[in-house]
């Protein structure tokens, strides 16, 4: 890449707002995705030249803001290229997964969201597309694709495509339409489009049967003054909404052609703009441009609610949180969430201040996203009618939002040919430190059945915690100077330590009771050393033990006979972390001598050494033993291959030493631990981070994962010891001293 070397007034300027974003970062405030694009306007476009000349130019430590900063704000997220030309509309299929692309050029796309591979639909339009949908296809029937094009004052042109081959099924046609919307049955077996007819000439709708080999080229049904329209969720009812304000039911018959069923009461006024059935099609909305809104039961027709006190046109409207509340959207943007069980006014949703392009309700109908012009594209908690996360990785306007069936993501097409999907990963949200000891803890390891948590401290101390309670069970004493690091053994009956004092413990735990959650311990001195023991890891069949000390020397004990098997060398440092491959024939040790090494355990090979520029602290394998990851002075996280041996990607943004990391059982995150007091998780795909926690006042000594993946703990030089949930509510976070 060549690299546009900045002015020295545009660095400074740089280095000014940056170092003021950082210190606001540091004391708990969020970084503005506005205030960083004020910088420079070559940050609009999230220039790399600019980042690579601002790291390359910076003279001191500060040099990392740019780079931090920009990391921070980027979230996990991934492109689906395959446009050439503007993204224009999207949808996703709800049974399969499928996504959906049209873009300005006319081109459809189909992806498959798991393997992130486009496949073009063959042929194109000769216009802009600005609708698409997509019905999934199942063993009786093949799924279909509609995408619609118009130009202004010219015929409406409708494609169909068949979803699991991209071919083209049929060409259909139907008078213009201004702002055409179009919708596939549940089943797939008819198609309508409405819209505004030229020149103000009221609504129209056509209707297609599509459940034929060959769907005919006229329409099967039309119905005029139609604005407005929606199936029932079981495909049986179309709802359609006029100009005059009224909403009718009709039946899809076999053939397409529809009939009408008992009328709705009515409520007549300004033209329908919105339409929305409940989840189980028992009820339906309707929201109108002379900002009324209302609610009928699907079965009596009878007007549930009305609602007047909207001060703009209704131009969403969806039910939400099982059906039991609604959600809106009225003039540009204002959000909205009303109860239908208690009267009283709608609640405002947060955080919207300029024009809204595209809402959209999660699956479940617990989640709302919006985005809004010049704005990030924001998710709300519907239950709690607050903001949940804000997507700050993109500048660019987004023009729709549409989640995944899975409610895990949400794809995002803005002003350009990519489309970005943000996924949701797991952030876990601290629950209650865990107070017991006295002086700063250091080491962390979670049995294997996740049930105890033991922890390692200055105090001199091992304590035994009971993770689902979050208590104290038992102290265990022996050493007579810091625990600096802890590893159970795979049968979780055997814990080792080991220490400053030179000790190495076996501790034999017992688990009484009833419900197993007391434990009895005895121990026993496995070696004493003339050594500062730093790190210790059991072998995953545990017939072996691994510990190191500042000497540098590596001793490998064959646990059974409790004799030394042998010494590695080789290390110029002091060994800060050791951790076994779950092959137990591979060993992985982290040294201030700046270096990384492999060995063969067995036979005391040193394998392979990769060196840094700085003392490496900690070092972890992923669950399936494929990646190898490690971290300390250089402020970065390296993630190696294990079947090359190769660097596949460095996490940068550590302001300061990294002294821990451990992967997710999943092995899709990584948790770091740094001595800027935040605790940070990694996308080990992507390699950025996307969430910091933020709850320790000192520097973090350790982190690690629970075997479900569903608890983190972290430890601090203060002795605090949180446990971040991954699932369950959130509650403050308080922070006890031990």
């Amino acid at each position: 890449m060549n690299t546009v070397p900045l002015r020295e007034d545009e660095f400074q300027e740089l280095r000014r707002v940056c170092c003021e974003l950082r210190e606001r970062l540091r004391a708990g405030e969020s970084a503005r995705v506005e205030e960083l694009l004020e910088i420079h306007p070559l940050l609009a476009r999230n220039d790399e030249a600019v980042l690579d000349s601002f790291a390359a130019t910076s003279k001191d430590p500060a040099g990392f803001e740019l780079l931090y900063l920009n990391r921070l704000i980027e979230q996990s997220a991934w492109l689906l290229e395959g446009h050439r030309a503007k993204v224009t509309c999207l949808a996703v299929s709800r049974r399969q997964g499928t996504l959906v692309s049209g873009d300005s050029s006319g081109q459809v796309i189909l992806w498959d969201l798991d393997r992130k591979i486009p496949r073009c639909c063959q042929g194109k339009h000769n216009d802009p597309v600005c609708k698409v949908a997509i019905v999934a296809g199942s063993e009786n029937r093949r799924g279909t694709v509609a995408s619609v094009s118009a130009q202004k004052g010219k015929s409406v042109e409708v494609k169909l495509w068949d979803t699991a081959t991209g071919a083209p099924i049929t060409t259909l046609h139907s008078g213009a339409i201004q702002d055409p919307d179009i919708q596939l049955s549940p089943d797939g077996s008819l198609l309508t489009l409405c819209g505004l007819s030229p020149e103000g000439h009221g609504g129209q709708s056509y209707i297609w049967k599509l459940n034929s080999a060959s769907p005919p080229d006229e329409p099967s049904a039309n119905i005029p003054g139609t604005f407005k329209q929606a199936f029932s969720p079981d495909g049986k009812l179309l709802a359609v909404g006029g100009g005059d304000g009224t909403v009718r039911l009709h039946v899809t018959a076999e053939l397409g052609v529809v009939h009408e069923p008992p009328a709705l009461e009515q409520r007549p006024g300004g033209r329908v703009s919105a339409l929305a059935f409940s989840r189980d099609g028992s009820r339906l909305a309707a929201g109108r441009l002379d900002h009324g809104l209302t609610v009928w039961e699907v079965a009596t027709g009878r007007i549930l609610a009305h609602y007047t006190d909207q001060d703009g046109p209704v131009v969403f409207v969806d039910f939400c949180l099982d059906g039991k509340a609604l959600v809106g959207c009225e003039g540009t943007s204002v959000l909205w969430t009303r109860p239908l069980d208690q009267p009283g006014p709608r609640r405002l949703l947060p955080g919207v201040e300029s024009q809204i392009n595209s809402v959209c309700l999660s699956p479940d109908g617990r989640l709302l996203a919006a985005a809004a012009r010049k704005l990030p594209v924001i998710i709300w908690n519907l239950s709690s009618g607050t903001k949940e996360r804000s997507y700050l990785a993109n500048n660019r306007s987004v023009g729709q939002v549409v989640f995944t069936p899975n409610n895990k993501s949400l794809m995002l097409g803005c002003e350009h040919p990519q489309i970005r999907v943000w996924r949701f990963l797991d952030t876990p949200d601290l629950q209650r430190p865990l107070a017991g000891h006295q002086k700063e803890a250091w080491a962390l390891a979670f049995s294997p059945d996740g049930a105890l948590l033991a922890s390692g401290s200055d105090d001199h101390t091992i304590k035994l915690w009971d993770v689902d309670f979050e208590r104290e069970l038992l102290t265990l004493t022996g050493h007579s100077q810091t625990v600096t690091a802890l590893a159970f053994f795979h049968e979780g009956d055997r814990l080792a330590s080991v220490s400053l004092d030179g000790k190495v413990i076996l501790w034999d735990l017992t688990r009484t009771g009833p419900d197993r959650r007391q434990v009895v311990a005895s121990s026993s001195v496995l070696h004493a050393y003339d050594d500062r023991l730093r790190a210790v890891s059991a072998s995953s069949d545990g017939q072996h033990l691994a510990v190191a000390g500042s000497k540098g020397l590596i001793h490998i004990w064959d646990v059974a006979e409790r004799e030394i098997q042998s010494d590695l060398v080789d290390h110029t440092g002091p060994v800060y972390a050791l951790a076994y491959s779950p092959n137990p024939w591979v060993l992985a040790s982290a040294s201030g001598d700046g270096t990384v090494r492999r060995w063969d355990p067995h036979s005391g090979t040193l394998d392979d050494t990769k060196t840094f520029p700085g003392a490496m602290k900690s070092v972890a394998f992923s669950a399936d033993g494929l990646m190898m990851a490690a971290g300390g002075d250089p402020r970065n996280v390296t993630l190696w291959s294990m079947n090359s041996w190769e660097v596949t990607m460095t996490m940068t943004g550590h302001p300061l030493t990294v002294r821990s990391v451990a992967f997710s059982p999943d092995f899709k995150t990584i948790a770091t631990a740094c001595d800027d007091e935040k605790v940070r998780l990694w996308d080990t795909v992507t390699g950025q981070q996307f969430y910091a926690l933020l709850g320790h006042s000192d520097r973090i000594n350790a982190v690690a994962f629970s075997p479900d993946g569903k608890t983190l703990a972290s430890c601090d030089h203060k002795g605090k010891i949180p446990l971040w949930k991954t699932r369950g509510p959130a509650r403050p976070a308080s922070v006890v001293g031990h």
